[in-house]
């Protein structure tokens, strides 16, 4: 089995997927191989599997351990890649998967902050006056980045000026490049840090203290202490993106800017994504039942 993986990883390298969609993908069908080893008290052989053993696999993710709908769709998608391998390279006549339907989504929308929770996230930031902090704050906050495409950032992807600025997404999602400008307070952040930044071998813009590349563990650690000050200690670093992204389709006392804006600022590649941030949030529902009251009248 371990040289059928070791196969398997190479013919995902040859299609250029990411180290992190191989690590995903192994570690799916690695998950299903020892629960069909517990299940049917024998060793995994992915030759044979049938569809049955597939559509039980589901049911177990699904029943027993309350994995959610994007869990079991993402196994499901790996072990279809797999399996769609095998057959193509004469291993199996047939994909145990084709057929296979995954669990309904209910989309549940995306999570933000609201505008106030903002302002105290920054303002905390910038009180303790952490010149690195303010800048994985503020770029995050003002660039809609990813954590991964700020911590492969380097110091020359950041091109900044008193005026105007630029960051320079090599690799991002999908392994796609774009340029996004930079408004004022990101340009202080990051021009703040260079100018304080310890001399490194290293060329990453975001750097430990050892003055080795920051991991996105790193920076959630960091966005965590100040969310903990700033009193939302239930937020995640990706909501950061999903609140500068709202921002800018659903401003406070503004007109939205146009989807296909957005999509060259937030790197996505299908306008319908962004159409997940137009929905309403709980407040805004709230507000809108609020309406119907009869007392206040």
């Amino acid at each position: 089995m371990h040289a059928l993986l070791n196969e398997f990883r190479d013919e995902l390298l040859r299609q250029d997927k990411s180290l992190t969609t191989i690590k995903h993908y192994i570690n799916d069908i690695d998950l299903f191989g020892r629960w069909r080893e517990e299940s049917y008290g024998e060793a995994f052989d992915p030759c044979r599997v049938v569809q049955r053993e597939i559509t039980e696999y589901r049911s177990h993710l699904n029943t027993v351990q309350s994995a959610s709908a994007a869990t079991i769709n993402r196994r499901l998608a790996s072990l279809n890649k797999f399996f769609s391998w095998m057959q193509a390279s004469g291993r199996i006549k047939v994909n145990p998967v084709a057929g296979v339907k995954g669990i309904a989504v209910i989309d549940p929308g995306v999570h933000s902050i609201d505008t106030a929770s903002l302002r105290r996230l920054l303002r905390e930031v910038h009180v303790h006056g952490n010149k690195l902090h303010v800048c994985i704050l503020e770029v995050l906050c003002g660039t809609a980045i990813r954590v991964g495409e700020l911590v492969a950032l380097t110091c020359s992807d950041a091109e900044v000026s008193e005026r105007k600025g630029t960051l320079h997404i090599r690799n991002g999602k999908g392994r796609a490049s774009r340029q996004i400008p930079l408004n004022i307070d990101v340009r202080r952040a990051i021009a703040g840090w260079l100018e304080v930044r310890p001399v490194s071998t290293s060329n990453y813009l975001i750097i430990g203290q050892r003055g080795d590349r920051m991991t996105p563990s790193g920076v959630w650690r960091i966005v965590k202490r100040y969310a903990a000050l700033a009193g939302i200690p239930e937020m995640t670093v990706h909501q950061l993106r999903h609140t500068a992204i709202r921002r800018l389709v659903r401003p406070d006392n503004d007109q939205g800017v146009d989807l296909a804006v957005v999509a060259k600022i937030s790197g996505h590649r299908n306008l319908k994504t962004l159409l997940r941030y137009c929905a309403p949030t709980e407040q805004d529902v709230s507000n809108a039942v609020d309406k119907l009251a009869l007392a206040g009248d």
